[in-house]
């Protein structure tokens, strides 16, 4: 779901809250990112709007998801744009450690046994 699918949803103060955090995320991963989507999900019966980022890191096209929440509850009043803020810095982070993991990876064809029980 897109921030236009969510217009008619959320108040209007949310949408401006979510895509300017949007847009900042979005800029603030170019550099390490090679391709990267953010995509949001509604989920009433869980009282929570959902922020996932799909990416790759460059130069591999491996693709990666990580995902936040917001509660509903939080995009009124005084606590949104706190709220929104701290979903995309969890996203921002959980980009991050994908990157770090990456570094840490075995480098040859198999998965060494040692971490096998």
């Amino acid at each position: 779901m897109t921030i236009v699918e969510l217009q008619d949803e959320l108040t209007p103060e949310a949408i401006d809250a979510l895509a300017r955090a949007k847009s900042a995320f979005l800029g603030a991963q170019a550099e390490r990112c090679g391709y990267l989507k953010v995509a949001f999900e509604r989920h009433d019966e869980e009282g929570e709007l959902a922020v996932a980022a799909s990416f790759t890191l460059k130069p591999k096209r491996e693709w990666h998801h990580v995902d936040a929440a917001i509660k509903l509850s939080d995009l009124e009043g005084q606590t949104m744009q706190r709220s929104v803020d701290r979903a995309f810095r969890s996203l921002s982070d959980a980009v991050a450690c994908v990157g770090i993991a990456h570094l840490f990876r075995p480098m040859g064809p198999e998965t060494p046994r040692t971490w096998q029980k």
